[in-house]
């Protein structure tokens, strides 16, 4: 999976998103600007796009864009979507992807090819209008598909949002609702499986029970390491069996079947039973023996898999909703915060809870007075104690490492807000780390030059917005590689002259001065005074010797008089002036050595 572009069709822009007009995730090459030509890449790998920019550039807005056109699309395919609501009234887009199709869905596709590949889609929709969908045959030319379109579509696409403010998780809340009245209605035997997945306070446990208990163990490792975890110990799961209303709880045989497998896995579990309860409790300890998760990998194939059993329990929790608040989630315009008007229910009453997740902490090490070697020290903690850092982290890591189909879009809205700059730094070779080695596309936003360190600029997109309110989207101007940070905001992206604090840049201007007072003779007694109070201030952090160097005095010499050389926030014009004179002043110099 890795976008191409995306264009807003109709007459209405969304958010600061300018209408009609196309939003490359690439760089065009001068001989092709025809999108229709883009050569795809091949191979399975995770591509990572990072956006940045000022504040209210744009960046979350894409986020949100793409995040609608995919809930859209996906309540588009559910049975109980009333034809309003797939028509899409005041809805329109274009977007170009590639999928990676391996044999089974060219079968399905009746796309004839010898082997997998990567092929282009395209989905079309225009307002008041249902959406077309189109792949591009190996031969170059355009087919329109109207049947299984639901694999023209990511197997996943996954949100996460560290703001308070955030609106990214609206569409997946609608869907989640939309998604409840499909199991309500219909009456299959096959459980809805989540393409939608927004990462927040309801699922993290499930994410983390998951990960920690079937994922491969070498790349858990790497959260374990990071973490301080030496051990995933225990955790309970409640389920109650009778909704508010104290009747028993509608639920499909399959998900049923999932609860009873729940039960083999648990290491203890009751049943207690009232006029208004049937609370069924399973409890879990793993630090005793290796039973339990022996179990859970007979029950359940995957990580994944455990996952989205675990979200199809959660979303039981609904039922304590009143059908006239799940109508008005599902009926409420974009710009309407789903979270406010959802309220938060009471975890007494929740219809499932995990809770008392516990790990074993490693607090420090001692030596052992028996062996003289180092022990490890630990400490059984409840998961929640964790820092938000930590919780972050895990989160982060663990999302992308949770799916290994491939064909997963990753919508991150600022996911390193809560890290130390190490794990900032670390975090996209992380990310590379416990991936699985399928097609995805990873997308974040950051305003963090440590999160950029390493990057090539193809990696990166800068957002803009001028004063009319249109946002330009462009590629950086260079690597990013061996920059530094320091180096990375003095880039175009951040626009820095300087890295410096504002008093420090403001003493090196003026021990400047002086010291080309002093080489050309001028200074007064009140002068030498303040320079060798700044010389003794700089020399410590390496200012004040440069200034010794004869050429780069006559270099400051020539440059003490020109205005822009005294300004200290530059243009890009203006920077790209002083660089000019710069190297003519440098060049003379050189020949006259």
């Amino acid at each position: 999976m890795r976008l191409i572009s995306v264009q807003v069709l109709g007459n209405e822009d969304f958010r600061s998103l300018k209408v009609n007009k196309v939003y490359r995730f690439y760089k065009p090459s001068e001989e092709n600007e025809d999108i229709e030509d883009y050569s795809t890449h091949t191979g399975t790998q995770l591509t990572k796009t990072v956006f940045t920019g000022v504040n209210g550039s744009g960046k979350s807005n894409f986020l949100q864009l793409l995040s609608e056109i995919f809930a859209y699309l996906e309540t588009w395919h559910l049975n109980v979507t009333e034809k309003t609501v797939k028509q899409g009234l005041n809805f329109g887009f274009e977007i170009y992807y590639s999928l990676y199709f391996n044999e089974a869905r060219l079968f399905f596709l009746k796309i004839e090819n010898a082997g997998d590949i990567n092929l282009k889609v395209r989905v079309t929709k225009r307002l008041s209008e249902e959406p077309k969908f189109a792949v591009q045959l190996p031969n170059g030319v355009f087919r329109e598909i109207s049947e299984d379109t639901h694999l023209l579509l990511p197997n996943k696409v996954v949100a996460y949002s560290s703001g308070q403010n955030e609106m990214l998780s609206n569409p997946y809340y609608r869907l989640k609702h939309y998604a409840f009245q499909e199991l309500a209605k219909v009456k299959g035997k096959t459980l809805f499986d989540d393409r939608m997945v927004f990462i927040d306070y309801t699922n993290s446990y499930s994410l983390f029970i998951a990960n920690f208990l079937l994922a491969d163990e070498a790349k858990l490792k790497i959260i374990k390491d990071h973490l301080q975890v030496k051990a995933f110990t225990s955790f309970r799961i409640s389920i109650n069996l009778k909704n508010y209303r104290k009747n028993p709880l509608p639920m499909h045989d399959e998900l049923r079947q999932h609860i009873e497998s729940l039960k083999q896995c648990a290491t203890s579990w009751v049943n207690k039973k009232s006029k208004t309860d049937d609370l069924l409790i399973l409890d879990y300890s793993i630090r005793e023996s290796d039973a339990v998760k022996d179990a859970f990998r007979y029950y359940f194939p995957s990580a994944a898999n455990l996952y989205n059993v675990l979200f199809q329990l959660e979303m039981l929790n609904l039922h304590q909703i009143g059908s006239d608040t799940i109508t008005r989630v599902m009926r409420a315009p974009k710009w309407v915060h789903f979270s406010d008007e959802m309220g938060k229910i009471e975890s007494s009453k929740l219809t499932f809870r995990i809770e008392h997740i516990k790990i074993e902490k490693i607090t420090g090490n001692e030596k052992s007075k028996d062996t003289k070697e180092d022990k490890i020290i630990t400490k059984e903690r409840y998961y929640r104690a964790l820092s938000d850092g930590e919780h972050q982290f895990a989160l982060m890591l663990g999302a992308v490492m949770l799916f290994e189909e491939g064909n997963v879009l990753y919508l991150f809205d600022e996911p390193e807000t809560h890290f130390n700059p190490k794990w900032k730094y670390d975090y996209l070779s992380l990310v590379d780390s416990v991936s699985p080695q399928t097609d995805s596309h990873i997308l974040l936003t950051t305003h963090d030059p440590v999160l950029l360190s390493g990057l090539k600029k193809e990696q990166v997109m800068k957002f803009k917005k001028a004063e009319d309110g249109e946002v330009s989207i462009n590629q950086a101007e260079e690597d990013l590689i061996g920059m530094g940070v320091d180096g990375i905001l003095t880039t175009d992206i951040f626009g820095f002259v300087s890295t410096l604090d504002k008093e420090t840049k403001n003493d090196v201007i003026e021990f400047r001065e002086l010291a080309l007072k002093r080489y050309n003779k001028t200074m007064s007694d009140g002068d030498r005074d303040r320079y060798v109070y700044l010389y003794r201030k700089l020399d410590g952090i390496d200012y004040a010797k440069p200034l010794f160097d004869p050429m780069y005095r006559d270099y400051l010499n020539s440059m003490e008089n020109l205005d822009l050389y005294k300004k200290t926030s530059l243009t890009k014009k203006e920077t790209e002036e002083r660089r000019l004179i710069s190297d003519a002043i440098l060049k003379k110099l050189n020949e006259s050595e």
